[in-house]
């Protein structure tokens, strides 16, 4: 497994940033292609600066790395609210995105299956992406737009992936080197973040492992529409029992 994240956030001076710490800053208006520095061949990047705020992009992780991940991300925290980083009231305009490599998904099938399962799960997904007393941020319509069933039909058809999840504008995007999970509220608060990644990382583990019960996608998969598009208290726990994670309240 490799992974990577990508934090936004308001208020730190990127300059003093770049200057003090030998850490990738990088502008929020910056069209930066993640992937292809991060998810292919080592590449020397010129960062580019700002003092509203910023993109903190994550080096490339692997599965015996997560550790080393965890460890910076708890200082990098620091350093962000040293520096006077701070989110809007309930993070509504920024995300925390996790990259996953594209390894474990070999097969359409298999891709089918993960969206299976995020569609499956999704009103539980999207409220423990909240995080801590906050709510679904404003323009998650826009940039994190819930999976459709008919997503799910055109996928299995072999429609092009590029018209379906190459975009910025769907919970999920796929990439060639990577898939990256766009749920997630942003935080400064590590405990928050962590819980966001232990939650790709149990994802990855399954579908890569075959971890799943197939029967109980398929069924919320069906009832889907029936029990509604509200957290439900029993699909949350079958969510949370497959992905083999403890629950988070």
């Amino acid at each position: 497994m490799t992974f990577g994240y990508e934090l936004e956030f308001f208020g730190a001076n990127l300059w003093n940033l770049s200057e003090l710490y030998d850490i990738p800053w990088y502008s929020k208006g910056h069209r930066c292609d993640y992937h292809e520095f991060h998810f292919s061949e080592e590449i020397d990047i010129t960062d580019i600066l700002s003092s509203e705020g910023g993109e903190l992009i994550s080096p490339i992780y692997t599965e015996k790395t997560k550790q080393k991940c965890l460890q910076e991300l708890r200082e990098k925290l620091k350093i962000l609210k040293k520096e006077g980083a701070y989110l809007k009231e309930n993070a509504n305009d920024t995300g925390f995105h996790i990259h996953l490599g594209r390894q474990v998904l070999e097969s359409r099938a298999k891709k089918a299956l993960l969206l299976k399962f995020l569609f499956a799960f999704q009103p539980e997904i999207f409220d423990f992406a909240r995080g801590k007393d906050a709510k679904i941020r404003d323009n998650v319509v826009i940039n994190a737009r819930e999976i459709l069933r008919k997503d799910i039909n055109l996928e299995l058809d072999h429609y092009p992936e590029e018209k379906l999840f190459s975009g910025k504008h769907k919970c999920i995007r796929f990439t060639p080197f990577s898939f990256e999970l766009r749920y997630f509220n942003s935080s400064l608060d590590y405990e928050v973040l962590e819980s966001y990644l232990e939650f790709a990382w149990h994802l990855y583990a399954g579908l890569q492992k075959n971890t799943w019960d197939l029967e109980k996608i398929e069924y919320y998969n069906q009832q889907y529409y029936i029990i509604g598009k509200s957290p439900n208290k029993e699909r949350r726990e079958a969510m949370f029992q497959m992905l083999k994670l403890k629950r988070n309240d």
